[in-house]
């Protein structure tokens, strides 16, 4: 199989075409380019799909589905003459992403075995004798058991165009390939192509041991795996220092230091994971590449030790994600030409900001985020960092100031300050400021949908709605909003 890093590169493409934080019901909108005029899914050249799904939090589901699900791979254009297939969770041609049960039909892919042919890596077993050349077109999901047709020919009519040179499934089944996440990522790491490593339905990674770097060119896909990082004591649970590398669909938890750390590249998407009682949920270092580093969308970061978010790397793009409770911040960083937009932060339990730009940070494009709750300020800004744009953002709750700049260089506009300790709400930035919304109705209700449940949709009459300015950003309704959240106001 030929190396392909489409998937990765291209979801840079319309890196800011989102309305919402994540998936607090809004959906996820960065879609790559690809060949089909129709159709605007990530990964896919199928004519059938969007990338909603039923529920609002889906990427790339099919127009059948009538739940959402996480589709990384291309699909075939399942809903054509493919009987077999129920509605609902489809992210291929078979039923499941993991094919570990036999399809019952006689479809696109019901061969009595399973094709041994060029299928982009993705059949593992063997035959029985009917059906051992290349498909017509090419299988792009999981099908690693025996289908239950009578089809010898296989003719798939989907058109793979990120194959994997191999595919690992961790677990301890019959179709595993894998027993273990280190062995995945082992013999990954041997393979200068890109390789795609996902688990059984419902497995629990336990580590006992530190897992290897990732040296690059893999697709982790967890589909709801949790990693769990009680039994290390020191090293970061996920390591990457080698670029072209998704990690999506986990649940990481408990991990010592880092529950992913990216170290010495780029090219390093993190996105759709849930991170909870971990040190940091995520850690960059020395990186100054300034290319395709991704965190976000739809990540969840929940009871840090320490902080959310810490980078020192430059490009960094941090975007549609919800942080709830870290203890100190829940992103700082360093580093220059990198973006904060459409997070959610709420409170933090020491004396330290939400969001915190440090040392001689440069250029941080700060838009649309709702930081809220924090027994501090809610950002911060270091007086010796230059050239920041902040804008469009709610400051609301802080024990002190909504926004410390504390002398430096930043361009601030069209922000709302809501029931912050301080008065004025900011400390050098509220006379430089481009029109400054300065809400001061101490009832909660005025503004959010509801503050006790942590719902931070925006109300009609919110002091936010069509209150910000157009950053030529996607997901506009009538105007721009202020906040994370874009309102149908």
């Amino acid at each position: 199989m030929s190396r392909k890093n489409d998937t990765l590169l291209l979801l840079f493409v319309v890196i800011l075409a989102s309305q919402g934080c994540g998936r607090f019901g809004f959906e996820s909108e960065f879609q790559e380019s690809n060949t089909d005029s129709s159709n605007t899914d990530v990964n896919s050249t199928d004519s059938t799909s969007s990338d909603k799904g039923a529920d609002g939090s889906d990427w790339d589901s099919d127009t059948a589905d009538s739940v959402a699900t996480l589709d990384t791979n291309l699909d075939d254009t399942d809903n054509v003459g493919d009987t077999d297939i129920p509605a609902g969770s489809d992210s291929d041609s078979d039923s499941v992403v993991v094919d570990t049960v036999s399809d019952a039909g006689t479809a696109m892919d019901s061969d009595s075995g399973v094709d041994t042919g060029a299928d982009s890596g993705i059949d593992t077993t063997s035959d029985t004798g009917i059906d051992t050349s290349a498909d017509t077109g090419a299988d792009t999901g999981l099908d690693t058991q025996s289908d239950g047709g009578t089809d010898s020919t296989d003719t798939d009519t989907g058109s793979d165009t990120n194959s994997y040179s191999s595919i690992m499934i961790v677990g301890d089944g019959t179709d595993a390939t894998h027993p273990t996440l280190a062995d995945a990522i082992n013999d990954a790491n041997l393979d200068t192509n890109h390789d795609l490593i996902t688990f059984q339905p419902a497995w629990t990674e336990s580590l006992t041991a530190d897992l290897p770097w990732i040296e690059g060119n893999v697709t982790i896909l967890g589909d709801g795996t949790l990693v769990d990082g009680s039994g290390i004591s020191i090293d970061a649970c996920l390591k990457i220092r080698g670029g072209n590398v998704i990690v999506t669909a986990l649940s990481v938890v408990n991990c010592k230091t880092s529950a992913v750390q990216v170290s010495y590249t780029g090219d390093v998407v993190i996105y759709n994971n849930y991170f909870e009682n971990n040190y940091y949920a995520y850690t960059c270092f020395n990186n100054t590449a300034s290319t395709n580093l991704l965190f976000g969308p739809d990540n969840v970061v929940v009871n840090t030790v320490y902080d959310g978010l810490f980078s020192t790397c430059d490009g960094l793009e941090i975007v549609e994600n919800q942080f709830f409770n870290t203890t100190n911040r829940a992103i700082v960083v360093e580093g220059s030409d990198g973006r904060i937009v459409r997070n959610l932060a709420v409170g933090t339990s020491n004396v330290h900001p939400n969001v915190d730009i440090i040392n001689t940070s440069t250029n941080w494009t700060v838009w649309h985020n709702t930081l809220v709750g924090v027994s501090s300020n809610a950002l911060n800004v270091s007086g010796t960092s230059t050239g920041h744009n902040i804008s469009n953002n709610i400051f609301a709750f802080a024990t002190y100031w909504g926004l410390s700049t504390g002398g430096a260089s930043v361009t601030a506009e069209n922000n709302l300050f809501y029931n912050n300790g301080s008065s004025p709400p900011c400390d050098n930035a509220c006379s430089s400021q481009s029109n400054p919304i300065m809400h001061t109705d101490a009832l909660d209700d005025t503004v959010f949908a509801d503050v006790a449940t942590d719902d931070y949709h925006l109300i009609s009459a919110s002091p936010a709605v069509n209150a910000g300015v157009d950053l030529g950003l996607n997901g506009y309704v009538n105007a721009a909003d202020v906040g994370c959240f874009e309102s149908v106001y």
